[in-house]
């Protein structure tokens, strides 16, 4: 399993991460690109995302339109999946009612690497109530794929969200790793790198801890 978990900043911001993407995945096979937690239409989302890569000299991504889409895919036919950003409750409802979910979490389980910008990060968390989103497809389990440890996923994080998160945790129970949109972390098994211009932060309920860029630290 290796997971590259992005703060959901603009390509800039992302680029270290981008970059350390390509490297793991190679250039031969496409990637699967999912931008479900938006809605259609999703050729604009096809365009940035390639915009965002082309510095690398890579562009190939293959888009899914729609859950009928996603329903078909052969998952070993990509070099690794791209999960984008937007609403994290539509993200997790349309992922579970393709059936997409399981063969998600069968892929990573099996080494699959998959990047996931905002909502496509914040899934892999223990639940989903960092979102700062609107539950507008009213879903009631907002259980993640708990492949970050202990953790939860808190994106776009900035300082003065630092009394949202402490509210989360005490209520919740459940501590938090916060990104920053200019930073991101890579996960290799149980390993962590943080990656980017910005450090993340670590809030267990009692103790902030600064993950400055660079820093590594096992989630188990």
């Amino acid at each position: 399993m290796t997971l590259f978990l992005s703060g959901g900043g603009s390509g800039e911001d992302s680029r270290e991460l981008d970059k350390e993407f390509i490297k793991k995945i190679g250039k031969t096979k496409p990637v699967l690109y999912i931008p479900l937690a938006r809605e259609s239409p999703y050729e604009p989302c096809l365009e940035w995302i390639k915009s965002n890569f082309k510095i690398f000299q890579f562009n190939k991504f293959e888009i899914v339109k729609g859950l009928h889409e996603l329903k078909n895919k052969k998952i070993n036919d990509y070099s690794g999946i791209y999960i984008g950003g937007g609403n994290t409750y539509k993200l997790l409802k349309d992922l579970k009612v393709s059936g997409f979910l399981k063969v998600l979490t069968k892929y990573v389980n099996s080494g699959g690497i998959v990047y996931g910008g905002s909502a496509g990060a914040i899934i892999f968390g223990r639940e989903i109530l960092t979102a700062n989103d609107s539950n507008e497809v009213k879903i009631t389990d907002f259980k993640g794929l708990n492949k970050v440890g202990q953790f939860s996923i808190y994106c776009h994080y900035s300082n003065n969200e630092k009394k949202k998160v402490e509210k989360y945790v005490q209520k919740n129970e459940i501590p938090v790793i916060a990104l920053p949109e200019k930073t991101g972390m890579i996960i290799d098994k149980d390993k962590v790198k943080i990656v980017g211009m910005e450090s993340a932060y670590i809030f267990d309920g009692k103790n902030w801890t600064e993950l400055f860029p660079n820093n590594k630290f096992n989630l188990t």
